[in-house]
Protein backbone atom coordinates (compact mmCIF):
# COMPACT_ATOMS: atom_id res chain seq x y z
CA UNK A 1 0.00 0.00 0.00
CA UNK A 2 1.45 3.40 -0.87
CA UNK A 3 2.62 5.40 2.14
CA UNK A 4 0.32 8.23 3.27
CA UNK A 5 2.30 11.07 1.68
CA UNK A 6 2.53 9.20 -1.65
CA UNK A 7 -1.11 8.06 -1.96
CA UNK A 8 -2.41 11.06 -3.87
CA UNK A 9 0.41 10.91 -6.45
CA UNK A 10 0.08 7.11 -6.75
CA UNK A 11 -3.69 7.36 -7.27
CA UNK A 12 -3.41 10.12 -9.88
CA UNK A 13 -0.82 8.06 -11.79
CA UNK A 14 -3.04 4.96 -11.56
CA UNK A 15 -6.15 6.80 -12.79
CA UNK A 16 -4.33 8.07 -15.91
CA UNK A 17 -3.71 4.44 -16.96
CA UNK A 18 -7.44 3.58 -16.90
CA UNK A 19 -9.56 5.77 -19.21
CA UNK A 20 -12.74 4.58 -17.47
CA UNK A 21 -11.61 6.13 -14.19
CA UNK A 22 -11.47 9.65 -15.61
CA UNK A 23 -13.31 12.01 -13.31
CA UNK A 24 -13.39 9.60 -10.37
CA UNK A 25 -12.49 10.54 -6.82
CA UNK A 26 -11.58 8.57 -3.68
CA UNK A 27 -14.79 7.63 -1.86
CA UNK A 28 -14.95 9.36 1.51
CA UNK A 29 -11.59 11.09 1.04
CA UNK A 30 -8.11 9.75 0.50
CA UNK A 31 -7.56 8.19 3.91
CA UNK A 32 -10.89 6.32 4.00
CA UNK A 33 -10.66 5.12 0.38
CA UNK A 34 -7.46 3.06 0.93
CA UNK A 35 -8.04 -0.19 2.81
CA UNK A 36 -5.68 -3.08 3.40
CA UNK A 37 -7.44 -6.20 2.11
CA UNK A 38 -4.79 -8.64 3.37
CA UNK A 39 -1.02 -8.87 3.53
CA UNK A 40 0.56 -7.02 0.58
CA UNK A 41 -2.88 -6.28 -0.96
CA UNK A 42 -5.09 -3.24 -0.68
CA UNK A 43 -8.20 -1.81 -2.24
CA UNK A 44 -9.12 1.72 -3.21
CA UNK A 45 -12.76 2.70 -3.39
CA UNK A 46 -13.50 5.29 -6.07
CA UNK A 47 -16.72 6.99 -7.12
CA UNK A 48 -17.81 8.94 -10.16
CA UNK A 49 -19.82 12.07 -9.73
CA UNK A 50 -22.97 11.98 -11.84
CA UNK A 51 -22.70 14.42 -14.75
CA UNK A 52 -26.22 15.61 -13.99
CA UNK A 53 -28.79 15.19 -11.26
CA UNK A 54 -31.78 12.90 -11.70
CA UNK A 55 -30.25 10.59 -14.29
CA UNK A 56 -32.59 7.91 -15.61
CA UNK A 57 -31.71 4.20 -15.56
CA UNK A 58 -30.84 4.17 -19.27
CA UNK A 59 -28.52 7.16 -18.89
CA UNK A 60 -26.73 5.52 -15.97
CA UNK A 61 -26.28 2.32 -18.02
CA UNK A 62 -24.84 4.37 -20.91
CA UNK A 63 -22.43 6.09 -18.52
CA UNK A 64 -21.12 2.77 -17.23
CA UNK A 65 -21.06 1.20 -20.71
CA UNK A 66 -18.71 3.98 -21.80
CA UNK A 67 -16.46 3.72 -18.73
CA UNK A 68 -16.49 0.01 -17.81
CA UNK A 69 -18.06 -2.11 -20.55
CA UNK A 70 -19.74 -5.42 -19.85
CA UNK A 71 -17.37 -8.32 -20.53
CA UNK A 72 -18.47 -11.92 -21.23
CA UNK A 73 -21.18 -12.15 -18.55
CA UNK A 74 -24.26 -10.03 -17.92
CA UNK A 75 -23.57 -7.42 -15.25
CA UNK A 76 -19.80 -8.13 -15.10
CA UNK A 77 -17.99 -4.90 -15.87
CA UNK A 78 -14.26 -4.45 -16.17
CA UNK A 79 -11.97 -1.46 -16.36
CA UNK A 80 -9.25 -1.94 -18.94
CA UNK A 81 -5.89 -0.14 -18.88
CA UNK A 82 -4.64 1.71 -21.94
CA UNK A 83 -1.07 1.52 -23.20
CA UNK A 84 -0.90 5.29 -23.56
CA UNK A 85 -3.07 7.93 -21.86
CA UNK A 86 -4.74 9.21 -25.05
CA UNK A 87 -5.49 5.80 -26.60
CA UNK A 88 -8.33 3.35 -26.14
CA UNK A 89 -7.60 0.15 -24.21
CA UNK A 90 -6.93 -2.99 -26.26
CA UNK A 91 -9.89 -5.30 -26.77
CA UNK A 92 -10.23 -8.36 -24.52
CA UNK A 93 -9.37 -10.61 -27.48
CA UNK A 94 -6.18 -8.65 -28.12
CA UNK A 95 -5.22 -8.86 -24.42
CA UNK A 96 -5.72 -12.63 -24.41
CA UNK A 97 -3.80 -12.96 -27.67
CA UNK A 98 -0.87 -11.05 -26.16
CA UNK A 99 -0.91 -13.25 -23.04
CA UNK A 100 -1.01 -16.50 -25.03
CA UNK A 101 1.61 -15.27 -27.49
CA UNK A 102 3.92 -14.47 -24.56
CA UNK A 103 3.33 -17.91 -23.07
CA UNK A 104 4.10 -19.55 -26.43
CA UNK A 105 7.34 -17.57 -26.83
CA UNK A 106 8.41 -18.57 -23.33
CA UNK A 107 7.56 -22.23 -24.00
CA UNK A 108 9.39 -22.23 -27.33
CA UNK A 109 12.53 -20.26 -26.50
CA UNK A 110 12.85 -20.92 -22.75
CA UNK A 111 11.38 -24.42 -22.31
CA UNK A 112 13.18 -25.16 -19.05
CA UNK A 113 11.94 -21.93 -17.40
CA UNK A 114 8.42 -22.60 -18.74
CA UNK A 115 8.44 -26.14 -17.34
CA UNK A 116 9.74 -24.86 -14.01
CA UNK A 117 7.03 -22.18 -13.91
CA UNK A 118 4.33 -24.85 -14.42
CA UNK A 119 5.71 -27.13 -11.66
CA UNK A 120 2.98 -26.91 -9.02
CA UNK A 121 5.32 -28.22 -6.30
CA UNK A 122 8.05 -25.62 -6.87
CA UNK A 123 6.61 -22.53 -8.51
CA UNK A 124 4.43 -20.03 -6.62
CA UNK A 125 2.98 -18.96 -10.00
CA UNK A 126 2.01 -22.44 -11.24
CA UNK A 127 -1.60 -22.33 -10.00
CA UNK A 128 -2.20 -18.93 -11.60
CA UNK A 129 -0.67 -20.10 -14.89
CA UNK A 130 -2.81 -23.25 -14.89
CA UNK A 131 -5.92 -21.19 -14.15
CA UNK A 132 -5.13 -18.81 -17.04
CA UNK A 133 -4.54 -21.69 -19.44
CA UNK A 134 -7.76 -23.44 -18.34
CA UNK A 135 -9.78 -20.22 -18.68
CA UNK A 136 -8.40 -19.80 -22.20
CA UNK A 137 -10.35 -22.85 -23.36
CA UNK A 138 -13.63 -21.06 -22.59
CA UNK A 139 -12.70 -17.44 -23.18
CA UNK A 140 -11.03 -17.54 -26.61
CA UNK A 141 -13.88 -19.26 -28.56
CA UNK A 142 -16.33 -16.78 -27.01
CA UNK A 143 -14.21 -13.74 -27.91
CA UNK A 144 -13.50 -15.00 -31.44
CA UNK A 145 -17.24 -15.46 -32.02
CA UNK A 146 -17.83 -11.90 -30.77
CA UNK A 147 -15.12 -10.67 -33.12
CA UNK A 148 -16.63 -12.48 -36.10
CA UNK A 149 -20.12 -11.19 -35.36
CA UNK A 150 -18.87 -7.69 -34.45
CA UNK A 151 -21.33 -7.57 -31.56
CA UNK A 152 -21.03 -8.44 -27.85
CA UNK A 153 -22.38 -11.85 -26.85
CA UNK A 154 -23.15 -11.87 -23.15
CA UNK A 155 -23.65 -15.08 -21.20
CA UNK A 156 -25.50 -15.83 -18.00
CA UNK A 157 -23.09 -16.07 -15.12
CA UNK A 158 -22.45 -19.68 -14.02
CA UNK A 159 -23.12 -20.57 -10.41
CA UNK A 160 -19.42 -21.34 -9.87
CA UNK A 161 -16.32 -20.51 -11.88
Amino acid sequence: MPSRPNRKAWLQDFITKYPGLEGSEPWGGEEEAFREARARRFSVELCWLAPKRGMQTGEIAELFDARAPVYRFNEDRHLRPAFEPSTAPPTPLMSWWLLLYSFSMLARYQPRQWTDALDIDKSPDAAALEYALDATLEVIPHLVLEGLRQTPILLSKPLAL
